[in-house]
């Protein structure tokens, strides 16, 4: 057998002659017959004869490191593994094995965090905030503000109840449009302070209040009001005739219209007859009475006791006085206690002293002493004689006089005939005495057929003021006539229908009311007031007219109109002339001040021809009065 031997090649060569090379074999090392890498390949390369390039994904000696999983396509270079095609987000290094450094993310790391990462850390790769948001924010990014009425790290916190809508800033939680009525602070966290309420806290409790101290929400007075006033903010004084504290306490029934002030109970004008003090809660104290308690009840009433309102004496009169004052003596022919007894037939006249029953102008022919009662006897013959002669001299006298009154009388009104009262028409009437005050208050003179009291004048002339219609009004009767001051309830039907059926009846009584003024009338006949009545003679007494509150400097207090007592109610009612075109705004202004809410009519707008009162009141629209603005709400007629 033929051996033969090849010389050895060198390092890195091999095959026939040598001449192929092995330089990608570690080493340089092969086998030199098949090139065969007997220390693997260098970096990049693979297979026997490392010939091939490392595949996709690998890299390094024999192709054995694989490319890092963060190297965009898994592509790195075949020799160090750096990453061909770039990093995936978040990643950074020839390798791409760096996370992105604190405060940046994405390809290449070029995104800085957003800002309202919570320590301005995020995540490297997408940018979210790993540590959360700053306060009011929200998101992956912190992108959003915190959802509506919440705030804060997390927006984790709700607004505040008291911020109004319940909306708040979403970093601080803020109350942004302000507090609900009663708080106040950033956060709408405090109640007002003391004395104050409602929005902002820029109201201040009434003054009103007790202490006050308010609801911080309402301003309602906690504790109620002081005294006077009334409402859930004390703003209003007490109303309905209520003073006091929590307007408790009524005013007196005996304030003239049952005003009185809201705080002290006081009256504010005055008190009505029969008391007095300031809040007019004390009867008039004996032997006083009436308006003020001013009047003294009369000497004549027994214990000087006598109604503390209207002066009539309670334990009755003295002898020789009747009642109901007492002021006035027994009627002629009367005497004695409650003028119960007769005057003696035996006094001449038979008139005799009021109280003692003594003849005042002697006996009759026959009797003797202070009563009459003794007869005279035989032995004074003489003194009767020279009495005949006395009284046919007197009763001559007497028929002279009389003739000649008679004559003047017919000189003076021939046609003229008194009202006479038939018998059996004054049976049918009665025969109850005038009233005391009406008799007290009239002195009588006669002028003609015309019955005149007092002080009054007439000279024909009544041109010197001129007047709507220039008419004056007055009565014209006989003040003979009787008129009762009480009439029996079982007695009222008959005693009406007699005044209807007789001739002198109602129409006899009303002529036999006083035509002339019987009080004081200056108001009335101011010369600034005088055309505000319609008729000269019928204006309103001082004492007891309508004073008008003034709302103006230029208002007056005057109107024709007087308070009128009903039964027990002093001042119930009120009678006004028909209103002029001058007075029709006054009119109203008194409507208005008394609360008048039922109002009659006695008349017609227009009677005979003449104006008797103006139209004061709208048809269906509204009308205005001064002041006072008046609309017509319902309207029937009725014919």
């Amino acid at each position: 057998m033929l051996h033969c031997f090849l010389p050895e090649c060198s390092r890195g060569f091999y095959g026939s002659g040598c001449s192929k090379t092995c330089h990608r074999c570690h080493v340089y090392s092969c086998d030199r017959f098949n090139g065969t890498c007997k220390f693997g390949c260098t970096t990049g390369y693979t297979g026997p004869q490392c010939s091939q390039e490392c595949p996709k994904g690998t890299f390094g000696r024999d192709c054995i490191e694989k490319c890092s999983a963060t190297c965009r396509d898994a592509a790195c270079n075949r020799f160090n593994g750096s990453c061909t095609h770039g990093c995936v987000t978040g990643y950074t290094g020839p390798q791409c094995q760096e996370k992105c450094a604190m405060g940046k993310y994405g390809d290449g790391c070029k995104e800085s965090c957003p800002s309202r990462c919570h320590d301005g850390i995020c995540r490297h790769t997408d940018g979210t905030c790993i540590n959360g948001c700053h306060p009011g924010f929200r998101g992956a990014h912190c992108a959003d503000a915190c959802y509506k009425h919440t705030y804060g790290q997390g927006c984790n916190k709700n607004c505040s109840q008291t911020c109004l809508d319940q909306l708040c800033h979403h970093a601080d939680g803020n109350c942004t449009k302000g507090c609900v009525p009663g708080y106040q602070g950033v956060h709408c966290e405090s109640k007002c302070d003391k004395h104050k309420f409602g929005s902002g806290c820029n109201q201040t409790c009434s003054a009103n209040c007790l202490n006050q101290t308010c609801n911080h929400i309402t301003g309602r007075c906690r504790n109620g009001c002081v005294p006077g006033y009334e409402g859930r903010r004390c703003n209003s004084t007490c109303s309905n005739y209520k003073y006091g504290y929590r307007c408790r306490n009524k005013c007196s029934d005996f304030c003239v219209a049952k005003e009185c002030h809201y705080i002290t109970g006081e009256c504010n004008k005055y008190c009505m007859p029969g008391y007095d003090g300031k809040r007019c809660d004390r009867q008039c104290q004996h032997p006083y009475y009436g308006s003020g308690c001013m009047h003294l009840c009369s000497q004549h009433c027994v214990n000087r006791m006598c109604d503390p309102i209207y002066g009539v004496c309670t334990e009755g009169c003295l002898s020789g006085y009747r009642r109901p004052l007492c002021t006035l003596e027994c009627p002629p022919h009367a005497y004695g206690a409650e003028c119960a007894n007769e005057c003696s037939h035996n006094c001449y006249n038979q008139t005799c002293h009021h109280v003692n029953g003594s003849c005042l102008e002697g006996c009759i022919l026959g009797y003797t002493g202070s009563h009459c009662s003794r007869i005279v006897q035989s032995g004074k013959q003489s003194q009767l004689d020279m009495f005949y002669i006395l009284s046919g001299a007197l009763a001559a006298n007497i028929v002279i006089l009389i003739l000649c009154v008679m004559c003047c009388r017919h000189i003076r009104s021939p046609k003229t005939q008194p009202p006479k009262l038939l018998a059996e028409q004054a049976f049918a009437m009665g025969t109850v005495e005038h009233a005391e005050e009406s008799a007290r208050l009239m002195s009588d003179q006669t002028n003609g057929g015309l019955r005149l009291t007092g002080n009054t004048h007439f000279n024909g002339s009544t041109t010197d003021i001129r007047y709507e219609e220039e008419i004056i009004y007055m009565n014209v009767g006989d003040n003979d006539i009787i008129i009762p001051d009480s009439i029996p309830v079982d007695e009222l039907q008959v005693y009406i229908q007699n005044k209807r059926n007789f001739e002198g009846g109602f129409g006899a009584e009303y002529k036999k009311l006083s035509q002339n003024n019987e009080a004081t009338c200056e108001a009335a006949n101011r010369p600034e007031n005088k055309a505000k009545n319609r008729y000269k003679n019928i204006v309103a007494y001082d004492h007891s007219r309508v004073v008008l509150e003034k709302n103006k400097d230029s208002d007056s207090d005057y109107i024709n109109a007087n308070y009128i007592d009903g039964y027990s109610r002093p001042r119930k009612y009120i009678a006004s002339q028909g209103p002029t075109s001058a007075i029709i705004v006054d009119f109203w202004r008194m409507l208005w001040q008394v609360n008048c809410n039922k109002l009659v009519m006695l008349t017609n707008l227009v009677e005979t021809g003449k104006t008797k009162c103006e139209k004061y009141w709208p048809d269906k629209e509204q009308k205005q009065y001064g002041d006072i603005k008046a609309r017509c709400n319902v309207f029937s007629s009725k014919e």
